[in-house]
């Protein structure tokens, strides 16, 4: 992950994409073509908006998150960190993607278990939201 001295001074935006004045995207994030950014939301710096999106009011886009092109995330949605949505998911109003990495996982279920002693680190994997089937009406 880069640090925020690394990251570029302002949004990469698309000439024809919308973003409401009140919407904040913040430097380092990229937002593709076409893509409207309703009311209130946010998109943190690393974050990636492919194109043909929307972002209903209330959204956040965490850094070092994706999301692919033609998405549609209703209101409030929030999306974290290392979570990937592939092309043309509708997320429903109000839903959260979290990720919970191999690690954290692992230390929960020890310490669930009684085991004062945590397991060794692990490499943190992503959360991929795949599109949906062919034929399949949202």
């Amino acid at each position: 992950m880069k640090s925020r001295d690394e990251l570029p001074k302002s949004p990469d935006v698309a000439a024809e994409a919308f973003v409401h004045e009140t919407a904040v995207v913040e430097p380092g994030a990229k937002v593709g073509a076409f893509t409207k950014i309703w009311y209130f939301s946010h998109v943190a710096p690393g974050a990636v908006i492919g194109e043909n999106c929307s972002l209903g009011q209330n959204t956040y886009v965490e850094r070092n998150s994706i999301v692919g092109n033609a998405c549609r995330l209703g209101n409030s949605v929030s999306i974290f960190s290392h979570v990937e949505l592939e092309d043309f998911v509708f997320c429903a109003p109000y839903m959260v993607f979290t990720h919970i990495s191999e690690q954290a996982q692992a230390r929960l279920n020890s310490l669930a278990q009684g085991n004062s002693r945590l397991p060794p680190t692990r490499r943190c994997k992503l959360s991929l939201l795949r599109e949906p089937p062919s034929g399949v009406l949202w």
